[in-house]
Parts: structure tokens; sequence; C-alpha cells
């Protein structure tokens, strides 16, 4: 199944946060019963913050990153940051 189309996964971001602003995207509930929410507004710019990140860190496009994170948001966060710059989590 193609959910991204013609698109780069950056774009299906800005479009999704675009259409669906404050809808909830992701839910996350921690071992301890802590319980976070993203909008899908938020989600986009964690996204786009992590991608800031690691791009200030010299990460660019092509590069592979080794993403070592619990079961978390973050480790969203991370994974689509990378696509965003054009980077992937290492196999």
């Amino acid at each position: 199944m193609d959910i991204v189309g013609g698109q780069n996964l950056r774009q299906m971001w800005d479009d999704l946060a675009g259409v669906y602003g404050d809808k909830t995207a992701l839910i996350f509930e921690s071992c301890e019963g802590i319980v976070r929410q993203f909008s899908y507004a938020s989600l986009n710019e964690e996204i786009n913050r992590t991608a800031n990140l690691f791009y200030s860190l010299g990460i660019r496009k092509g590069d592979r990153v080794a993403l070592h994170l619990d079961n978390c948001p973050e480790f969203i966060f991370c994974w689509f940051g990378l696509a965003k710059i054009g980077a992937y989590g290492a196999d």
C-alpha cells in the first residue's frame, strides 16, 4: 500500500499537519501509565525539531544513523526526522 503517493515523507507530514492540525495523531502510554498525546501539528513540529538537530550534527541525505531507543514517541521523532533530511535508520 502506497501511503505517500508521489510525495516524499517531508511533504506528507507537512500536508497532514496542515489538514488535520489539532486532531490526535499519536497517543502513547508508558509502562508507568503516563499518557502523552500529540496532534498532527505538534507531532510534525517535534519531527522538524529532531530533523534540525540531526542536520546540525552533520547528518545529511544518504547517511545511515543507528537508533537505539525504547518504545517511545522520541523514536518516531527520530525516524521521521531522519527521513525528512533524507537520512535513514541503519538496519
